[in-house]
């Protein structure tokens, strides 16, 4: 008897409660859902894996989404079907990837500036989010391990490189046109690529609707600042809080105006030891005056 593949099962589930999902075969956009096969995803490692069972990596595409309310709880109710029908098993092989776009057009040079020196200097604040499982991997390699910057003395020397770059900060970010960095720009030089985004890589895989949209509200909340932001205030920010041993993730969230995250994650970070960084007389400000733009 000829039973459906597992991709074809979850399609035809979403399908009947009502989600626009694409075929299983072909490329179709990304004006609806898509599923598909991920062989990156393995079982080993799980206590719980029963090798008398049949496994097979899915990945589960969300259709372009806008941020916000309605984005965020399309991907609650897709979540819920999921789970609803399917046992899914997660562990190290699996991760969250958020693709920010800014519809059909591309970025602005400073705001990929901006972001690229943020998430530079503020990798150790950042990295409390995720498990020892994301820290320094292949597939979600962090600035530090980025060898146009290895030779750097600390996030800061590495923001000047990037500073120094002007247009090509993203050749230094993803040096050797790396896509498997915990920030991936590439698609925003590469015109062939129907996706003009912002890949953030670095989150460990999830079926936690709170989870993966207080990530999808915090990414965004990143680029949305490094948009609007002012050089000034920008640079206020880097000199200011970038050597503060105090300075924790939850504080950058208030400065991006995303304060409803801080009770999410609270006490939901991983706290290590942040190798020391030095600046000398850095630019005093409050972390109120640096959250408007």
């Amino acid at each position: 008897m000829y039973e459906p593949s597992i991709q074809e099962q979850l399609r035809q589930h979403l399908d009947g409660a009502g989600v626009a999902v694409n075929p299983i075969h072909g490329y179709h956009g990304y004006s609806s859902w898509t599923i598909t096969k991920d062989s990156s995803i393995l079982p080993y490692d799980d206590d719980d894996f029963d090798s008398r069972v049949s496994c097979e990596g899915v990945e589960l595409v969300s259709r372009v989404l806008p941020v916000g309310d309605v984005g965020f709880q399309e991907i609650r109710e897709v979540v819920a079907l999921v789970r609803g029908k399917f046992d899914v098993k997660l562990n190290m092989t699996t991760g969250l990837h958020i693709h920010v776009g800014n519809g059909s057009a591309s970025f602005e040079d400073e705001c990929i500036q901006n972001l690229a020196q943020l998430v530079t200097v503020f990798e150790h604040q950042i990295e409390a989010i995720h498990p020892q499982s994301r820290m320094h991997i292949y597939w979600a390699q962090p600035p530090s391990d980025n060898e146009a910057l290895k030779a750097s003395e600390g996030p800061f020397a590495s923001a000047e490189v990037l500073q120094e770059s002007g247009k090509d900060v993203v050749d230094v970010i993803n040096y050797g046109k790396l896509r498997a960095a915990a920030y991936n720009l590439t698609n925003l030089v590469e015109i062939s690529e129907t996706k003009r985004t912002i890949e953030f890589r670095q989150h460990q895989g999830s079926m936690d609707a709170d989870q993966i949209v207080a990530w999808a509200d915090f990414v965004t909340g990143l680029v949305s600042y490094c948009h609007e932001v002012s050089p000034e205030r920008f640079l206020k920010l880097i000199l200011r809080f970038g050597t503060d041993k105090d300075f924790s993730v939850l504080h950058l969230m208030e400065i991006i105006g995303k304060p409803h995250l801080v009770e999410y994650y609270r006490d939901k970070l991983i706290h290590r030891e942040r190798p020391r960084i030095a600046l000398p007389n850095p630019t005093a400000g409050s972390s109120e005056e640096l959250g408007q733009c």
